[in-house]
């Protein structure tokens, strides 16, 4: 949560990682370097290739979401396990963002 406050509101930007606008994997990558210190990949391809799949009941905060939205690879980041926070093209860096049962 420390880090949506850091960064909610922040627009999106194709190819960003930083204050002038992310995308949602460069917000993805941003966090987890700040907080964890861990160099995650660029894109969200290559992010959704780490770590282990899960179920989604057993989602908890801080683990890495990926999905496919409106035929686009996206990845946000849990805050609790129905509710994650990233970057939307509309909205910029927001959370309130649902895990509905079809994601």
């Amino acid at each position: 949560l420390t880090q949506y406050e850091r960064w909610k509101g922040t627009p999106y930007r194709a190819g960003g990682e930083d204050r002038a606008g992310f995308d949602c994997s460069g917000f993805v990558r941003t966090v987890y370097r700040d907080a964890f210190r861990l160099d995650l990949p660029r894109t969200s391809a290559d992010q959704s290739r780490l770590g282990q799949n899960i179920r989604r009941e057993e989602i908890r905060a801080g683990d890495i979401l990926y999905f496919i939205d409106r035929g686009y690879d996206h990845v946000g980041i849990a805050l609790e396990p129905m509710r994650f926070m990233h970057s939307s093209t509309s909205r910029g860096v927001t959370d309130g963002a649902t895990v509905s049962a079809g994601s």
